[in-house]
């Protein structure tokens, strides 16, 4: 079971009898670094075992995590114009061959405040 905590600026991962697995951002530092975030939103999971963390209310993008949570990339920042957000939440993947070069699915937050979706091939 993973969790957000927007006020400890972390992402946890739990076992489901409740024990603590692993964490991701740094406890009280709410700060846009490969290793924090600032009140992130949700987890969302890729199939080749990567992850996606919407760091939505303070930082306005989509984090990227490999399998082994090693941080791969980033998008977004806030605003209305392409590659921009306005707090992104609930991460969605979708594989939409024919519109990303080689058939690689699409990274899309499913929702942001500003109710519009945006796209990055990964």
């Amino acid at each position: 079971m993973w969790v957000t905590d927007t006020g400890f600026h972390q992402v946890m991962e739990f076992t489901n009898d409740g024990k603590l697995v692993r964490t991701l951002g740094t406890k009280g530092k709410p700060e846009a670094t490969h290793d924090t975030f600032n009140r992130p939103t949700d987890v969302g999971f890729l199939a080749n075992g990567g992850i996606l963390v919407t760091d939505g209310y303070g930082n306005s993008r989509v984090v990227k995590f490999s399998r082994d949570f090693k941080y791969l990339m980033e998008w977004g920042k806030k605003g209305k114009g392409p590659g921009e957000f306005d707090s992104p939440l609930l991460p969605q993947v979708t594989n939409i061959r024919g519109r990303c070069r080689g058939g690689r699915s699409a990274l899309a937050p499913a929702r942001n405040q500003g109710e519009r979706k945006q796209e990055s091939g990964a």
